[in-house]
């Protein structure tokens, strides 16, 4: 894999979540850029929230004064992720970020993490297992997406105060199940994640 002229680091978040949408955060930066600005860059899911959200700020100071740096966070909710199915959701998701980046790919080497994979008309592309922290484009793609959908969770929980979406953002912690209890699904609730859950 050689001749690209730019980078693309792909990962998603909110895969297994009971409620809320899945994020996929795309980033693409030049095939020389520094990723050793972002100090302690890792997987998304070993850095304390603190740290994540420095570096999102930090992306953010980044693509607005460097131009060739870009970078977008897409989501696809719960509606979507019922009908076709988590996989298809994200697969959708990523195809709609990368024509928001419109990359050439031609000149583009896709980094991927797990089982994700790219529309094929980019050929040099790679799926990387454990990606989210070996690879520094799919660490800051995580990092994108897991703040992205984080804040997403915040702003909506204010509409569903029975469920303290600001403490778990939506995953199957204890808390939650006895919120669904109690409460029923939400309209943000992913009924095909949940069938098991509420029969008990």
């Amino acid at each position: 894999m050689s001749g690209e002229d730019y980078i693309i680091g792909i990962d998603e978040a909110g895969r297994g979540s009971l409620a809320g949408p899945v994020f996929v955060g795309i980033i693409k930066a030049p095939a020389n850029f520094d990723f050793g600005q972002f100090q302690h860059l890792d997987d998304s899911k070993k850095m304390t929230e603190t740290r994540r959200v420095v570096i999102f700020e930090q992306l953010k100071e980044l693509t607005n004064t460097v131009r060739n740096i870009q970078h977008t966070a897409v989501y696809a909710g719960a509606k979507t992720i019922d009908t076709v199915g988590i996989n298809s959701a994200i697969q959708q998701a990523i195809n709609r970020g990368l024509r928001r980046l419109m990359p050439d790919p031609k000149a583009a080497l896709v980094y991927l993490d797990g089982g994700l994979r790219a529309p094929k008309r980019f050929s040099k592309q790679k799926t990387v297992i454990g990606g989210d922290g070996e690879v520094s484009a799919i660490s800051l793609a995580s990092v994108l997406a897991k703040v992205a959908r984080d804040n997403y969770m915040k702003a909506v929980s204010e509409q569903y105060l029975d469920f303290n979406f600001t403490q778990h953002k939506g995953y199957g912690t204890p808390a939650h199940r006895e919120a669904l209890t109690l409460h029923g699904a939400t309209d943000i609730h992913r009924q095909s994640f949940l069938s098991k859950i509420l029969e008990k």
